[in-house]
Parts: structure tokens; sequence; C-alpha cells
């Protein structure tokens, strides 16, 4: 057991004040993880010719009426491959179409130009493809993260009319002992599972026995066996991809914040395409983490990395994070383009998730970068973070006008629409700070949390005056800060942190 020793006592009010900043993030019950694949349809987003786009458990599915695309990356540095599952023989005047419409939808808006912008794309739990082969029609769909291959066969259709053909795998073969069909492709291993069969016979559903077979070196048929052939036939392939070397993530998701009817919002980082950067991304889920309610992918062509989420009383999400990114989209900026290496930015979404109310770069000439976000009863957005290098906007009220070092945290506000910086200040002493949380109470005062190295940094009113690890540990202190409702005046400010954690054998 762990006992760590105190050698302060800590009053009610400096208790209630770091719990508004352990609280910034609530817990919330969250099933990303569980939710099934979503198709977009394709407005652009996907390029070429394909109808349709979904993002699987370590690929990417584009579907036209030939077929499915998987893209597969092999590495997040290498470029990805693809892999073709072509349907041969199919008629000509073979053609798709959503089905199942979910509420989500979907916007890109990604690049400098809000001509390119993309928004309000359907999404399907479903997409059926009809006038393939006579009486047969074909539903891809997902099954959690995988895609999943239903070929529906009308009474009298016969199965050996279905013939799979392989694009882009090396040396497809039957594994023996399961019956899955086993492609070599990306970097590791695709398997269409053995196909699952069944029929409605008198009102029951009877499973039949199916099975792959190799017709050449590049393509592949169904074998079903038991069939009653005035009954309508269903068969099932799921497709499951397993690497080598472990999974190629392409997101993660950073930060999320509810609003007042429960429904959460995720922030995090995406590769919209396999291959290239990640932009950041938004989702809306429902309170219960089922559905998806719209997903916004912004950023530019650098690295978009989302660090903080709030939402204010109308639903409107406000991001912060950093970018490196020349084009990131802007809209009616304070700072219209980048100043530095990277440069923090403020993003505020509509209610719908189509549009940016704003959306703006925030720094200088070094590197900066926004941590965390809160909004206050105004629809103003609070912001704390990382500046580096000094020429961070302040405004004539800032607390700390200039820097105290190498890096300093910094706090600042946006009106709500994004017009004005109604406040900026750093905070910091001789070394080096960040900002990582902050906490606007009702009253309209602004908790900040975050991490100081510095042996002079500014306190006030200061539970702990001195530093514990600054300048004797790497890790430095925690510090805390109030400023009072428009930030002019801090209330206090304090290191918390020691040099020393005891331990007993227990």
């Amino acid at each position: 057991m762990i006992r760590v020793i105190l050698r302060r006592l800590v009053s009610a009010a400096f208790l209630a004040s770091v719990a508004l900043i352990l609280t910034m993030n609530p817990p919330v019950a969250f099933a990303a993880a569980g939710l099934p694949l979503v198709f977009e349809a394709n407005r652009g987003q996907a390029g070429g010719s394909h109808e349709f786009v979904s993002r699987a458990d370590g690929y990417e599915v584009l579907l036209d009426p030939a077929g499915a695309v998987l893209v597969l990356p092999s590495s997040p540095s290498a470029p990805a491959e693809r892999l073709r599952l072509l349907l041969l023989d199919a008629q000509p005047q073979a053609w798709l179409e959503g089905s199942d419409e979910l509420p989500g939808k979907v916007a890109y808006l990604t690049g400098s130009d809000p001509a390119a912008w993309l928004s309000r794309i359907p999404t399907y739990a479903a997409v059926t493809e009809g006038g393939l082969y006579p009486g047969v029609t074909l539903t891809y769909r997902g099954d959690r993260r995988h895609l999943e291959i239903e070929l529906a066969l009308a009474p009298g259709s016969d199965p050996r009319a279905i013939r799979l053909g392989i694009d882009g795998a090396n040396a497809p073969r039957i594994d023996d002992s399961s019956g899955d069909l086993v492609l070599r492709a990306g970097g590791g291993e695709i398997r269409l599972l053995r196909p699952t069969a069944r029929q409605m016979i008198r009102g029951e559903v009877v499973a039949s026995a199916a099975s792959f077979v190799l017709r050449g070196v590049n393509e592949v048929g169904v074998l079903t066996s038991a069939l009653d052939p005035e009954a309508p036939l269903r068969l099932a392939i799921r497709v499951s991809r397993t690497l080598a070397r472990g999974p190629i993530g392409t997101g993660d998701a950073v930060r999320i914040a509810t609003d007042a009817k429960g429904n959460a919002y995720v922030a995090g980082r995406l590769r919209t395409r396999i291959g290239e950067p990640a932009n950041a991304f938004v989702a809306k889920l429902s309170p219960d983490g089922s559905t998806r309610l719209y997903t916004v992918y912004f950023g530019g062509e650098g690295d978009d990395t989302p660090m903080g989420i709030a939402v204010d009383s109308a639903g409107q999400a406000l991001v912060t994070g950093w970018t490196t990114s020349r084009e990131f989209p802007v809209v009616a900026p304070l700072e219209p383009a980048l100043r530095g290496p990277s440069d923090a930015f403020v993003s505020k979404l509509d209610a719908e998730g189509a549009s940016f109310i704003y959306s703006t770069y925030l720094g200088g000439d070094g590197a900066d970068q926004g941590l965390a976000v809160d909004v206050d009863a105004d629809g103003a957005a609070w912001v704390t973070g990382r500046t580096v290098g000094g020429e961070f906007p302040t405004t004539e009220t800032a607390a700390q006008g200039r820097p105290g070092g190498r890096s300093d945290a910094f706090v600042a506000s946006l009106g709500a629409d994004g017009s004005q910086l109604l406040y900026s200040t750093y905070l910091g002493g001789s070394g080096d700070e960040a900002g990582a949380a902050i906490r606007v109470d009702r009253a309209g005062g602004v908790h900040v949390a975050g991490s100081t190295r510095s042996v002079d940094f500014p306190v006030v009113n200061a539970l702990q005056a001195a530093p514990g690890g600054a300048g004797h540990s790497p890790a430095g202190d925690a510090f805390v800060a109030k400023l009072d409702r428009g930030g002019e005046r801090v209330l206090f400010a304090t290191y918390l942190g020691g040099s020393v954690v005891a331990a007993d054998s227990r």
C-alpha cells in the first residue's frame, strides 16, 4: 500500500478549485468500439468512381458495381496496398444504392478552400447491389467492425453462378481446418470466413452446408448442399484482417465532452484516406453510445491534433489543439495564417456538425499548442496550452504580458462568434510551463492547472509558495491558478508538488 505524505493542510476552497479541474471531462458511457460500420455516399471524399466508402477494422472499403476494394495499410509510412474482390460475369446493368439510412451525417471541412468542403453526406447501415446475376441480390453491411457480404438468392437461382475474382493477393488458398479463404496482402492476412448458408423453409430458418471452392488461380466459387430449390437462400461471408506485426492504427480518440442531454462529443485524429496525414475529427454520439449523430473531419496537409473539446449550451462543440498545416480551414479567423512551426487552433462547429461558426489559428512565431478548452455562460471559449518563443498575442489586461521563459502556459478567451480576442495572457516563470486543464465556474472564475519546471513561478496567495520538484526533478511540479471573471486579476497561483513519496512494504 502506498502512503503519500502530505506536508500541508489543504483548505476546502482550494480542494473545490482542484475538483473543478479534475471533473472537466467526466466519465461517459461510451461504446464507440462496438459501433458497426457505416457506409458513406462518396461525394468526392474517397476520390475515383467508387460510390460508397466505409472504414473497417484495419482497412478501408470502397464499393462500386464491379465489386469491393479493400485498401490495406501495411505500416504508417508505407503506401497502402489494394485488394479487389471482383464479381465476375456480373450483368452490366448492376447498380448500388444505400439502404437503412442512418441519422448521422458526415462533413469533410479539409483544406483552406471552402468551395471544396463537403457537408451533410448521408450514411447507411448497408449498401445493396441489384441486377448482379439473375435472381441474386448482394448486400454489404457491417458485422461490428468488419465487412460482411450477404447474397440473397431467389428460389431456383443457382449459387454456382456466383464467381468471385481476386486481384491483389498472393496465392489465395482455403484453410483446411476452418474452410476460410486466406489471402496474403497488405503486410498481413485477409480472411473471408467460411460462408454460412440458411434457407427459410415452412416458416423456419434452416442452416445448410456451404464452402469455398478454388476455380482457378484467382477465382473462387461457393458450393452448397442439401438445398431446397423452392426456398430462398442466403449466403453470408465475413471479412477479417490480421497483421503479422500487430494492428496498424488509423486514428485515436483524445478527449470527450458531454452536453446537457447526455450526448457525447469525441475529439481525435483519423486518417480519412489511408496513406495520407491524419485529420482532426469530432464525432457526436447518442447518450447510450449506440448511434453516431454526426462526424466532422477537419484539417490541412500537415499534422492536426485536437487536444481539448467543450460544448456550449446550444450544443455547439469547441475544439482546440495544434496544427502544422498551412492550409488549415479557417472561418472568420483572428489569425488567418500559420505563424510558427506549429500554432494552436480554436474551432467552433455548428450544432449540426455541418460547418464552422469560426475557426482560427492562435499563436506566435514559435511552437504553440492548445491543450484544453472550456466555455463560459456567454459562449466565450477559454483556452489554455503551451507557447514557445514569444510573440504570442496578449491583451492589454493580461496578468502577465511578456513570456517568463523559453516556454510558458497561456490562457486566452475568444468571443462567442470568434471575432474578438477578449483576453490573453502568459503564465509562467523562467523555466518551462504548459497549461493542461481549464474550467470556468458558475461565477465566471477561470481555473487552470498544468505543469511547471520554474523555480520562480509567479505565485499569488499560494498554498505552496516554493517548488517541490522544479529545479530538482525533470518532472517539475503541478501548478493550479485561478483568475477572476474576465481574467484581469490572478486570485491565487500555487505550486502543487513534492520531491519525496514515501512507501512502506505493504
